[in-house]
């Protein structure tokens, strides 16, 4: 009896354990990723140890939203606005395509496909969640001119980062994020300021690998601190 009532034990605390654990990659992730991503990580939490890796990195700014808001006699409007829109854009990212949120800045949507899962679609399911934002503001945009609402210029940045770490930082009693660094990380961050708006800009590398499946038109040479040659960036096109 006391055999059996030790091993009922053992196989409580057990599954208290996986509760526990479950539970707490629910709580840091859910933020993070789509329901379908989550339970993949909930069945392997190791997936979340920092790793270097290839990743395409993808950026969606409301255009001159200072002088914007600026506008505005309702600060609570503003928010609304901007909350509904980034809103929108975490459904598309995380639900929809199967991307990481890395996090918002401002109004900025900062997004990771191919980490923490590396599935072999990750590339054309990037250049479709950007292009599908696009294609979402651009609805949002007539609706609201309809409505006689205020519109929004979204600038979209989508390039390949390679040989990133992709991994958690932060402190998980108080707040973890899911990012990457490395130096094309700083360059993509580069290669943003020169987004424009109802544009998509992508970097040589996804050009490179989209060309036999998406059409891409030159936009401009660009330099970035700390390379020599110049940097030759691309519009994206539908």
């Amino acid at each position: 009896m006391v055999e059996l009532l030790s091993s009922v034990g053992r196989v409580l605390d057990t599954s208290i354990t996986s509760v526990k654990r479950t539970s707490f990659i629910v709580k840091r992730l859910k933020k993070h990723v789509g329901s379908s991503n989550l339970h993949k990580l909930i069945e392997n939490p190791s997936l979340l140890d920092p790793v270097k890796m290839d990743v395409v990195l993808l950026s969606a700014d409301i255009a001159e939203s200072t002088k914007f808001s600026s506008f505005q006699q309702e600060p609570y409007h503003v928010f609304s606005l901007i909350n509904s829109y980034l809103c929108m854009m975490a459904e598309i990212v995380m639900n929809d395509y199967g991307g990481t949120l890395d996090k918002y800045i401002g109004d900025e949507v900062m997004a990771i496909f191919g980490a923490p899962l590396a599935e072999h679609d990750y590339i054309e399911r990037a250049a479709q969640c950007a292009l599908k934002i696009k294609q979402e503001v651009e609805q949002f945009n007539k609706n609201a001119t309809i409505q006689g609402k205020e519109t929004l210029d979204v600038k979209i940045t989508l390039g390949i980062a390679k040989q990133v770490i992709a991994g958690e930082v932060g402190d998980s009693k108080t707040q973890t994020d899911y990012t990457v660094i490395g130096d094309d990380v700083n360059r993509f961050f580069r290669m943003a300021k020169f987004a424009k708006p109802g544009k998509i800009v992508i970097n040589r590398s996804l050009r490179e690998a989209l060309a036999k499946t998406y059409k891409t038109v030159f936009y401009k040479e660009v330099r970035f601190m700390g390379i020599k040659a110049p940097q030759r960036i691309y519009f994206l096109e539908t």
